[in-house]
């Protein structure tokens, strides 16, 4: 059979089983990074809606404490704005292949200043 075909042309006895070795070997190789890829997609993703929804509990707080201070602690604002930062700064995180978490608008500082 083949076996015979691959020793006729100088290849080890072995040679057979030590390819369908490599073969078995590459193949659970592939599996395994296609299981791991897997894994980090949606671990990516699972953080990225956890992200997503920290950014909007932070708008919520901030449209409610921020005008609060404005009006009651006018020397805890530039300290609240600078904790806050990054949600008016980044744009809202959305994992692909989810439904988008709503986005809860921040009144500007003009905003503020003119209510």
């Amino acid at each position: 059979g083949r076996r015979d075909r691959f020793v006729a042309a100088g290849f080890g006895e072995d040679f057979v089983d030590q390819l369908k070795q490599a073969a078995v070997d590459l193949q659970r190789a592939v599996d395994l990074t296609s299981a791991q890829l897997g894994h980090r997609a949606a671990a990516t993703s699972g953080m990225l809606q956890e992200l997503a929804r920290g950014r909007d509990l932070v708008r919520l707080l901030d449209a409610m404490v921020g005008s609060w201070l404005e009006d009651h602690m006018q020397d805890r604002v530039a300290e609240w704005k600078t904790l806050t930062r990054f949600v008016r700064v980044a744009p809202p995180v959305e994992a692909v292949g989810t439904t988008p978490t709503p986005t809860i608008a921040t009144p500007t500082t003009s905003e503020l200043h003119a209510a």
